[in-house]
């Protein structure tokens, strides 16, 4: 099965999430608060800063996603691009 990494999992995060499992993928979802929305609908979820780029590059290599996104988020951009690479 194909993983899908969604930085960010707040209530704007919900239907990319739902999207991507309606898509048939795996879904780990970080973000940065333990009840944090959109860990209710992803497969796995990490609490972490969207903005700690190390830590999650941490979850990505803990769940080697085929890829990595967010909707909604500007600021995860950085961390999706640093942990892409």
């Amino acid at each position: 099965m194909k993983k899908v990494m969604v930085i960010a999992g707040g209530k704007w995060q919900i239907p990319i999430i739902k999207r991507a499992k309606e898509m048939g993928y795996y879904v780990i979802n970080t973000n940065l608060y333990k009840d944090s929305p959109g860990f209710e609908f992803a497969d796995a979820y990490e609490v972490v800063d969207v903005l700690d780029k190390e830590k999650n590059l941490e979850v990505a290599k803990k769940y080697k996603p085929d890829g990595i996104i967010s909707d909604q988020c500007e600021i995860a951009i950085p961390t999706i691009a640093y942990v892409s690479q």
